[in-house]
């Protein structure tokens, strides 16, 4: 008997990495204030006074350009990459050097990011140890893409502040004990992976976060594949088409082997 995530013959689900968001409590003082990006809809809908932002660089970018005062809140070290560098789109040089060490390409790259991006320090921001490439691979984290946040940071329109240590009844606490009040509150507490009430009945597909153990290539369930569920620093479209093809390829000879026709 098929297993019951194959009782059709042919089936495609299209589900993002990370859909699952981090929820955070609200005091009950400022639930109505408070939004998760993902709840988002449109920066004009925000007080047209002081927003805080807690991390979320492309958000605060957002609420600027909409002339929202607008302080970023940001709890730790970080990277930042440029979206083109010497002509090039940065994931251009990600393909040229993916053969290459995380670490090499990082060491090789960080004096012209420097001179690309100019001092993080001086805009109050900590580089963070790691190098952007190697936080892709060994942790799965993007760094954040500029296409105006530093721009937005070094001209005023984006404060930047530490990080969030508590809630008051109008505003925040930050970790230096600097109290503000704001009008309203972005959460970007980003998305959480787990695909297993997608596919509830297997075993050995997942991890205990609920990541596929296998992207891109058979899984332990026959006849089920995961596309794209890996980050990729040379661009996750041209990852998906690549991993597209090998898994077509694959599920072809699965069905050729079962006895089955693909349409």
């Amino acid at each position: 008997m098929e297993p019951s995530y194959l009782q059709r013959r042919h089936r495609c689900s299209r589900r993002g990495r990370r859909h699952r968001h981090r929820q955070r409590a609200l005091p009950s003082n400022l639930a109505g204030n408070g939004n998760l990006s993902g709840q988002r809809r449109s920066q004009q809908r925000l007080p047209q006074s002081r927003a805080i932002c807690n991390s979320g660089g492309e958000i605060a970018l957002d609420l600027a350009e909409a002339g929202v005062d607008v302080a970023l809140a940001v709890r730790g070290p970080v990277q930042i990459l440029p979206r083109d560098l010497l002509g090039l789109p940065i994931v251009t040089w990600a393909i040229i050097y993916r053969h290459l060490p995380a670490r090499l390409v990082d060491l090789i790259n960080a004096p012209v990011l420097r001179l690309a991006l100019g001092s993080m320090e001086k805009l109050g921001l900590r580089r963070a140890a790691k190098g952007p490439l190697q936080m892709i691979s060994e942790d799965g984290r993007v760094p954040l893409i500029d296409v105006g946040t530093l721009d937005k940071i070094r001209d005023g329109s984006i404060k930047i502040r530490p990080g969030i240590d508590r809630l008051t009844a109008y505003g925040v606490i930050f970790d230096d004990g600097r109290n503000e009040n704001f009008d309203a509150m972005i959460l970007a507490t980003g998305f959480r992976p787990d695909l297993r009430r997608l596919v509830a009945d297997v075993e050995n597909v997942f991890d205990q976060q609920g990541m596929p153990l296998a992207v891109g290539r058979s899984t332990a369930a026959p006849g089920l594949y995961f596309c794209g569920q890996v980050t990729s620093p040379t661009g996750q479209l041209r990852e998906i088409g690549i991993e597209a093809q090998r898994i077509a390829d694959l599920a072809c000879s699965y069905l050729a082997a079962s006895g089955l026709r693909a349409a």
